[in-house]
C-alpha cells in the first residue's frame, strides 16, 4: 500500500510539474506575443501615413532634356539614393501625377526611384503652363486620392529631400498642419527649421509643400474660377495674379493654415528666386544637384 501511495504521490507531482511547466511556456509566448506586438505598435512612425504625391510634365520637344537633365534623369539618379536613406521615404506611398505622356522608359524610371512598391500613375494631357501647376492638386482633390492621409507631401522629381530627419520631426508633431517654403522670407541658413508664429507667409513654394488635408476644407484647391488664357498671359498676370500664378494659387489654398500658424518653415537661401535650397536645406530644389546627387547621397555628406 506505501509503494502504491509513493507511485501515486510520483505521478501526481510530475503531471503538476508538466503543467506548470507548460504554464511557464505559455506564458513566456503570451509574453513574447505582446513584446512583438509592442515592437510593431513603437515601431509606427509618428507621423502617420503619408503620401507622396510626385508631379511631373512631358513635352515631345523636351524629351531629350528631361532624359539628360530634367525629371527623368532626377528619377533615374538621385532618387534611387534618397529613397534608399529615408524611412520616411520608403514608408510613403507613392503616386505620380504626370501632365503628358508617361512612356516605358518614365516608367521604368518610376520604378528604379520607389523600388518594391505599387506607385500609382495618372498621366493627363499636358495642359500648358501655370494651369499644368494647378490641376494635379485640385484634381487629386476631388478623386479623393487624400483621403485618410495624415500628410500629403507634393514635389516635383527634381525636388530632392536628402535629409529626411528635419521634416520627419515636423510631421510628427500634432500642432503643425502644414511645413512650406515662402520664396520671399528666407529661413536662416543656420536655424533649424522652425514655427512661424505669427500666422503668416509671404508666397509659398508650389514645387515642394507638405500638408494636413484634414486641415483643409473641400475644394481648397479648386483652380481659381477667375483663371483663363486670356486673363493669366497677358503681361504680368502669370506672376502676380492669385488666379494664374501656382504659387500665389496654393497660398490662397493653404489659407487656413496659414491663419492658424500651425506651420513651419523649412531652411532655404535667398538665391534663385522661388526654390528650396542652400548649403544647409534638408530639401534641395537645385539642377545642378544631378551632378553630384549619388555621390552625397550614397555617402550621406549631403548636409550638416
Amino acid at each position: 500500500v506505501a509503494t502504491a501511495q509513493r507511485v501515486a504521490t510520483a505521478q501526481r507531482v510530475a503531471t503538476a510539474q508538466r503543467v506548470g511547466d507548460r504554464a511557464r511556456v505559455g506564458d513566456r509566448a503570451r509574453v513574447g506575443d505582446r513584446a512583438r506586438v509592442g515592437d510593431r505598435a513603437r515601431a509606427a512612425p509618428a507621423y502617420g501615413r503619408v503620401l507622396l504625391f510626385v508631379t511631373t510634365f512631358s513635352h515631345p520637344k523636351m524629351k531629350f532634356a528631361s532624359r539628360k537633365f530634367g525629371h527623368v534623369a532626377f528619377l533615374e539618379r538621385c532618387w534611387p539614393a534618397a529613397t534608399a536613406r529615408s524611412r520616411l521615404l520608403r514608408d510613403a506611398d507613392v503616386r505620380v501625377y504626370s501632365a503628358g505622356e508617361v512612356d516605358a522608359e518614365a516608367r521604368a524610371a518610376i520604378a528604379k526611384a520607389y523600388p518594391g512598391r505599387d506607385v500609382a500613375i495618372d498621366a493627363v494631357a499636358n495642359p500648358g503652363k501655370l494651369l499644368g501647376a494647378m490641376l494635379p492638386l485640385a484634381r487629386a482633390e476631388a478623386a479623393g486620392w487624400f483621403d485618410g492621409y495624415d500628410w500629403v507631401i507634393r514635389l516635383n522629381p527634381d525636388v530632392i529631400i536628402r535629409d529626411d530627419g528635419p521634416i520627419a520631426a515636423l510631421l510628427a508633431r500634432r500642432d503643425l498642419d502644414g511645413v512650406f517654403v515662402d520664396c520671399n522670407r528666407h529661413v536662416n541658413n543656420r536655424a533649424p527649421a522652425r514655427l512661424n508664429p505669427f500666422g503668416r507667409v509671404s508666397q509659398v513654394h508650389s514645387d515642394f509643400t507638405a500638408f494636413r488635408p484634414a486641415a483643409l476644407p473641400r475644394g481648397a484647391f479648386r483652380v481659381p474660377d477667375q483663371y483663363s488664357p486670356e486673363r493669366c498671359f497677358r503681361g504680368m498676370a502669370r506672376h502676380k495674379d492669385h488666379a494664374c500664378n501656382p504659387e500665389w494659387a496654393l497660398t490662397d489654398s493653404l489659407r487656413p493654415i496659414i491663419r492658424s500658424g500651425r506651420y513651419a518653415l523649412l531652411r532655404t537661401s535667398p538665391r534663385d528666386g522661388c526654390r528650396v535650397n542652400g548649403f544647409y536645406s534638408s530639401v534641395l530644389h537645385e539642377h545642378e544637384y544631378i551632378y553630384r546627387c549619388e555621390r552625397e547621397l550614397a555617402t550621406g555628406n549631403s548636409t550638416t
